[in-house]
């Protein structure tokens, strides 16, 4: 392009004789890209921090009321002569608590199978059920034997420290009592999916050789010396009957109102919680009841 002569009055700059200015606004518009870029990232950032704290809140509230259901429990545990009875053999009972979806469940020990104190049978019976035949089940508690005992004398088909070297694993058996359940993931032979199948049925604060039949879970029953399918389907349905209507306070089987006394007694309670914000969690608590009034229950552990 060329510039057309003007007399000195009329004579404006000329484009293609100005560059700085093209450079100007090209400067000018790549700030205003990376403003723009800047203001939607704070943008996004604002939305995403508030989504964060509305989630920790909303975790926080699914906490406190998965706490509220298992000082609910613990005070039907205390309170056995309430209006109304709690199972105590793990099915779950319905609370209501600022419109979120609470549901509790206490799990007697006393209906467990107890690692340390129960018979031979019970344990054989157990291992059966989950599918093992009677030598591998057999294997299996003689282990279990060699596990808690003092000793380390090895009993048939048992396994001592010598066995547990020779799998080349660190650790031999504890020579004492199962302080978890899940300790018994250590004894030889016992695989993670035989471990899932026994673990309802099991328990180390129950003390005791036998199960109490009335709050047993389907597992432990199945465990019992001729206890067939159907004899746990009949026993399960007579103690749901048995229960009464809701409201009521007889003494049923298998819930508070049957208690008569629970010092030294140890229940498992679960409870599951779901917002309506949709924030689930559940809280887990193995709690011991000591007849003490100034310390009336202690919690053995809580997750």
């Amino acid at each position: 392009m060329r510039c057309r002569r003007l007399p000195p009055a009329e004579r404006l700059p000329c484009e293609d004789h100005d560059p700085e200015r093209g450079v100007v606004l090209v400067a000018a518009l790549w700030l205003l890209i990376l403003l723009g870029v800047i203001g939607a990232g704070m943008i996004e950032l604002v939305r995403s921090e508030s989504r964060i704290a509305r989630r920790i809140s909303a975790e926080a509230e699914a906490r406190a009321l998965a706490d509220i259901g298992i000082v609910q429990a613990i005070g039907a545990l205390l309170d056995r002569g309430g209006r109304e009875a709690w199972p105590i053999d793990g099915e779950a009972k319905s609370i209501g608590q600022a419109g979120a979806r609470i549901s509790v469940a206490i799990s007697d020990e006393f209906g467990k199978i107890d690692l340390n104190t129960s018979s031979d049978d019970l344990l054989l019976g157990l291992f059966r059920s989950a599918g093992l035949s009677a030598s591998e089940a057999e294997s299996v508690v003689a282990r279990i034997a060699d596990w808690r005992d003092a000793d380390d004398s090895r009993r048939l088909n048992g396994g001592e420290r010598s066995e547990y070297q020779a799998r080349q694993l660190s650790y031999g058996p504890r020579n004492g009592a199962f302080e978890s359940v899940e300790e018994l993931g250590q004894v030889l032979g016992l695989r993670p999916d035989l471990l899932d199948k026994v673990r309802p049925a099991l328990t180390v604060f129950s003390r005791r050789p036998s199960i109490d039949t009335t709050t047993a879970p389907r597992e432990a029953l199945h465990a019992m010396p001729g206890m067939g399918e159907a004899d746990v389907r009949r026993l399960l349905a007579e103690r749901r009957s048995m229960r009464g209507a809701a409201g009521t306070s007889p003494a049923t089987v298998g819930t508070t109102a049957a208690l008569t006394d629970i010092s030294g007694r140890a229940f498992t309670l679960i409870a599951e919680v779901r917002t309506l914000s949709n924030a689930v969690f559940t809280r887990k608590a193995i709690v011991r009841f000591t007849g003490d009034p100034e310390r009336p229950y202690w919690v053995h552990e809580q997750h």
